[in-house]
C-alpha cells in the first residue's frame, strides 16, 4: 500500500513535471541497459554477477578501468557497443539534469513552485523589493534563517534583487482561490501578514479586509494574521476579525515589532507618533540652535543625571516622516 501511494505520488509529480519526467526515463534506460549488459557479460566472458555488474558499470559509464578487460570476442563486441551507448547515456542524463535545474529554478522564480519553509511568515501583496527585503534584515537580526513566503497575482516574477536572498519564495496565485494557500503553505507557518494591493489609496482597505476574512476562514484562526491599514478610518471594517492593525506610514517597523511581541504594534505606533502630551504639530521652538542628533544625547544625559527623569531617545519626526536611529550629525 505504502508503495502503491508513493507510486502515485512520483507519477503525479512527474506528468506535472515534462523535465523531471525526461531525466527519470534515462535514469531508468540506463538501469536497465546495465542490467542487460551485466547479464551478457556474465554469458560472454563466463564471470561471476560481481564482475559481471563491475563491468557493465565501468563500460556504460566510460570510466574504463581495465581491471577486468573482455577477452573473449563476444565480450568485446559488447564493450564497443556499451561504450558508444553509454557515452550517449550520460550526455542525455548530464543534459537533462541541467535542464531539469533550469526548469526548477524558472519554477520556483515564477511562482509556480509550493512554499518549502515552515514556521515562518507568510506575506500577501508584494510590498516592492525594498520593502520586502527591509522587513527580511529586520525580522532576520532575531530569527536567523526564517522563511518568508511572497503571495501575489500580479507579480510575473521574483526580482532579481530578491531572488539571492536565502528561504524566501514566491507562489503566484489570486487570494481568492482556496489552492494558492495550500500552495502557500498556510498552515505550517505562524503568521500571514497582508499589504495594500494599492498602497497609498485607502480603497485598498477593502480588499484587505476580505483577504483577512479569507485567511482567518481558511485557517480556521491557527494562524497569526497581521494586515497594513492605509487610513485608520477603515478601521472598523476588521471589526471581529483576528488580525493586527499596522498602519501604512510605519508598516515595516512596525511589523517586525508585532511579529516579536505580539500586540506591541499599537504601543509601537503610539511612541512614533508621538501623539500623546508632545505632538511636533503643536509644538513651536522658541530658538533654534543648529544642535545636532548626537549633541542632543549628551544634552539628555546631562538633563537625566540633574533631574532624576527618564527620558529615551526614540527616534526624530521631522514634516510627519519618522526617522528611527537618524544619522548622528543630523541636524535637528
Amino acid at each position: 500500500m505504502f508503495f502503491l501511494v508513493l507510486w502515485k505520488r512520483w507519477r503525479y509529480t512527474l506528468e506535472a513535471h515534462p523535465p523531471f519526467a525526461t531525466f527519470a526515463k534515462i535514469i531508468l534506460a540506463f538501469f536497465l541497459t546495465f542490467v542487460v549488459f551485466a547479464v551478457a557479460y556474465k554469458l560472454a566472458e563466463k564471470q561471476g554477477w560481481e564482475v559481471a555488474f563491475w563491468m557493465s558499470w565501468e563500460t556504460l559509464t566510460t570510466v574504463g578501468y581495465g581491471d577486468f578487460p573482455a577477452k573473449e570476442t563476444a565480450g568485446r563486441i559488447l564493450t564497443m557497443f556499451a561504450g558508444t551507448l553509454g557515452i550517449a547515456i550520460m550526455s542525455a542524463a548530464i543534459g537533462s539534469a541541467v535542464v531539469a535545474y533550469q526548469y526548477r529554478d524558472y519554477q520556483r522564480r515564477t511562482g509556480k513552485m509550493k512554499n518549502p519553509h515552515k514556521n515562518g511568515y507568510v506575506i500577501f501583496n508584494f510590498p516592492g523589493a525594498q520593502n520586502i527585503f527591509s522587513f527580511t534584515q529586520g525580522i532576520r537580526m532575531i530569527e536567523k534563517s526564517v522563511g518568508i513566503c511572497i503571495v501575489d497575482s500580479v507579480l510575473e516574477e521574483l526580482p532579481s534583487a530578491l531572488v539571492h536572498l536565502p528561504k524566501v519564495h514566491f507562489v503566484s496565485g489570486s487570494a481568492l482561490d482556496k489552492d494558492t494557500y495550500e500552495r502557500a503553505a498556510l498552515l505550517q507557518n505562524k503568521a500571514a501578514i497582508v499589504f495594500p494591493v494599492n498602497p497609498g489609496n485607502m480603497d485598498s482597505d477593502g480588499s484587505t479586509r476580505t483577504i483577512v476574512a479569507l485567511i482567518a476562514q481558511f485557517s480556521e484562526n491557527k494562524v497569526r494574521i497581521m494586515h497594513v491599514l492605509v487610513d485608520g478610518k477603515n478601521a472598523w471594517m476588521f471589526q471581529g476579525l483576528p488580525s493586527t492593525p499596522i498602519s501604512e506610514s510605519m508598516e515595516i517597523l512596525a511589523l517586525v515589532q508585532e511579529c516579536q511581541d505580539p500586540h506591541s504594534a499599537a504601543v509601537f505606533e503610539h511612541l512614533l507618533k508621538n501623539s500623546a502630551g508632545a505632538n511636533p504639530h503643536t509644538v513651536t521652538p522658541k530658538c533654534v540652535i543648529g544642535m545636532t542628533w548626537n549633541e542632543l544625547h549628551g544634552r539628555m544625559l546631562e538633563l537625566t543625571s540633574q533631574t532624576g527623569a527618564r527620558v529615551n531617545l526614540f527616534a526624530l519626526i521631522r514634516e510627519g516622516r519618522v526617522q528611527v536611529c537618524p544619522n548622528p550629525h543630523e541636524v535637528l
